[in-house]
């Protein structure tokens, strides 16, 4: 049986074409064993990098904020 070759977006779930260019396939391991393929078109790949980053540097700005603050009783 052939593989599809259309695949989902794990962002936007829209169809890829793996013969297209416009996509990146990532492999998760679980013990040195493939788990799952996840595939991506690359601008939600982007997209998803950059807002991760953004949460993260939000992240530590609010722990900075949270050891700054004094506890009153």
């Amino acid at each position: 049986m052939k593989e599809s070759k259309i695949k989902t977006c794990v962002k936007c779930k829209l169809g890829i074409n793996i013969d297209d260019e416009n996509f990146i396939e990532l492999k998760e391991f679980n013990s040195g064993k493939l788990y799952k393929t996840l595939f991506w078109h690359k601008n939600c790949y982007r997209e998803y990098i950059s807002l991760t980053q953004n949460l993260k540097e939000m992240t530590n700005e609010i722990q900075s904020m949270m050891q700054g603050l004094e506890v009153v009783s």
